[in-house]
């Protein structure tokens, strides 16, 4: 996960489905203080994130 200069956040998740639409409409919400207008979906490879964890990444 990470923020971007433009203001976006960037984020991959990888699990069951069901927990990753979770995640999706928790995103769709944001937190208190958030303006959410959009929540683009992208399909990548989940052997490109196995095993990694959560990771922090540098503002982009």
């Amino acid at each position: 996960m990470r923020n971007r200069t433009d203001g976006t956040v960037e984020a991959v998740f990888c699990g069951p489905e069901p927990q990753v639409e979770r995640m999706i409409t928790n995103c769709s919400e944001g937190p208190p203080g958030a303006s959410v207008t959009d929540v683009t979906r992208e399909s990548v490879e989940a052997t490109d994130f196995e095993g990694q964890g959560f990771r922090q990444l540098a503002t982009t």
